[in-house]
């Protein structure tokens, strides 16, 4: 089975209990934020590493 990579940050965003001082993360809004990060490393082309 292969979890998509925007599933995988938003599960880590939204159990990283530091990230709850402000109350939760907005599950809606990561999946669309990761890919727009991965679309502007692609377009300045800029190596990433993800582990």
């Amino acid at each position: 089975m292969k979890t998509p990579i925007g599933e995988i940050i938003k599960n880590g965003v939204l159990f990283d209990m530091k990230n709850w001082r402000e109350g939760t993360p907005d599950p809606e809004q990561l999946p669309q934020a990761v890919e727009a990060l991965f679309e502007i490393l692609t377009e300045r082309r800029i190596n990433y590493l993800i582990f």
